[in-house]
């Protein structure tokens, strides 16, 4: 339970200190959507805030832990708030809490993969082109013909795509082993 409350300490900042430093993530930016709560969007960054005080979220062999988190957490607010259309597309497709929350995280940890590689301003179309390249390729279910394809120009840095889709490959459910949940409904170390 202490790893519980720990994590939920860590994702908002509790009414009396408790001495656990808090990311401080705003509700309204990170789990809600037209002002309804959003479950799987917190079962996802509950997970990778979990990952992140285990310090076992790799990018680049890299640890990410919550300074790496901090220092690029403008850039991935900044896709949350002006990409939505992964978020409500990746729960559309993957209904279910669990499933949904599972690959949800993988989009979220898309966008983290993207901000530690580059600035992300789209104004800059070299930016916007890696983004759209990078999110289509590595997620084939989300819809870019309403959002971005219109606004493709063809400039970009194919290192950057071919690292982010390899990276989401390499997170996905068909090329990792399943969690298993125990009878007690806990799922790894903490509850679900």
């Amino acid at each position: 339970m202490s790893h519980l409350w720990t994590i939920l300490y860590r994702i908002a900042t509790p009414v009396k200190s408790t001495g656990v430093a808090s990311l401080g993530l705003h509700p309204f930016l990170y789990f809600y959507n037209d002002k309804r709560f959003q479950i799987t969007s917190f079962l996802a960054w509950f997970s990778i805030v979990f990952e992140m005080h285990e310090r076992s979220m790799q990018i680049d062999d890299r640890t990410i832990g919550f300074k790496e988190f901090t220092r690029i957490r403008r850039s991935i607010e900044f896709l949350i708030t002006n990409f939505p259309v992964a978020t409500i597309e990746t729960v559309g497709k993957f209904c279910s809490v669990i499933k949904g929350y599972d690959r949800l995280q993988i989009v979220y940890k898309a966008f983290i993969c993207l901000s530690l590689k580059m600035d992300i301003d789209f104004e800059d179309e070299e930016c916007l082109n890696i983004f759209i390249l990078s999110m289509s390729k590595a997620f084939k279910y989300i819809n870019f013909n309403e959002f971005y394809v219109e606004r493709f120009l063809g400039d970009y840095d194919d290192t950057v795509v071919n690292h982010v889709i390899g990276y989401v490959e390499s997170i996905s459910p068909i090329t990792r082993t399943k969690p298993k949940v125990n009878r007690t409904g806990f799922f790894g170390d903490f509850f679900i």
